[in-house]
């Protein structure tokens, strides 16, 4: 880029600048997201992971016991 050419019209550069920096900034919070899902979501714990659905729909699908409550005083 020219330094001529930016003296010549400001407006163009603001833009230009605001531009890139737009740029950068999302290239940055997309490097770091994929940084993040490949650090934490991209490989299974371990690859023989299954559990018994039985049990799974008893865990999602039963009501929460409340509070516990101590009568032993």
């Amino acid at each position: 880029m020219n330094t001529a050419s930016l003296s010549h019209n400001p407006q163009r550069a603001r833009r230009e600048r605001l531009a890139l920096t737009l740029f950068v900034a999302i290239a940055v919070k997309c490097l770091v997201l994929y940084g993040l899902w490949h650090a934490f979501f991209s490989h299974p714990q371990t690859k023989h992971m299954l559990l018994p659905s039985d049990q799974v729909e008893r865990h999602l699908f039963t009501p929460a016991a409340g509070p516990i409550s101590n009568t032993n005083k």
